[in-house]
């Protein structure tokens, strides 16, 4: 996981906190399919289904809040220290293009983010899809 990565080799504040908020918004996105998928099988799942699917995602909660804790005390301990008015004009222009590149790759990050997460959803339908017609052929033989 890149967040983790960038934690770890000690990356700057700005890259570190757009991460976060990449991985903040994946994982929203997530329980929300989570959810729909649970909605949408709720007909054909038993109760040791439903508690498989509610034991996975509290794993997953508990490891997203452990980051996110992990993330957060990376960056109370990197929280920029005071500097004077002169070093800061002096370096905001070379910050400036620097945080660009950063949220630019920030950016292409997302996108990367979305386009595997709209492969995953493609593929999530489409086993759903072959699930179906499994159940149909079942239910056809027996």
């Amino acid at each position: 996981m890149r967040l983790m990565q960038s934690i770890i080799v000690g990356e700057d504040r700005d890259t570190v906190r757009a991460l976060r908020a990449i991985y903040v918004r994946e994982f929203d996105s997530l329980e929300k399919h989570h959810d729909r998928y649970v909605q949408c099988n709720a007909p054909n799942c038993s109760q040791d289904d439903f508690d498989g699917e509610k034991d996975w995602i509290q794993a997953v909660i508990y490891d997203h809040q452990a980051i996110l804790a992990k993330c957060d005390d990376y960056l109370a301990q990197t929280y920029p220290k005071s500097t004077s008015v002169v070093s800061r004009a002096s370096s905001r222009h070379s910050s400036v293009s620097s945080r660009q590149a950063r949220i630019h790759e920030a950016e292409l990050k997302e996108k990367e983010a979305e386009l595997m997460l709209q492969q995953v959803e493609d593929e999530t339908r489409r086993r759903e899809e072959e699930d179906a017609k499994i159940r149909r052929v079942g239910f056809i033989e027996s």
